[in-house]
């Protein structure tokens, strides 16, 4: 095998391990900050309303 075939398979190698690497880190803080933001909006959010009350009580529908 030459040389320079050797030099270009380490190099595709290299490059490979490169690119594999850094989409596992975007993964990994991906798994991280997802489930961080969920808790933070959870405990900081805006508190969703269940049930509005309207002034003036019941209404009363008069159609017949």
């Amino acid at each position: 095998m030459r040389l320079q075939g050797i030099l270009g398979a380490v190099t595709a190698a290299l490059l490979l391990f490169l690119v594999l690497s850094f989409a596992a880190s975007i993964v990994i803080a991906l798994a991280i900050a997802i489930p961080v933001l969920l808790l933070l909006g959870a405990l900081f959010g805006k508190p969703t309303v269940v049930r509005v009350v309207r002034p003036g009580g019941r209404i009363i529908d008069h159609e017949p």
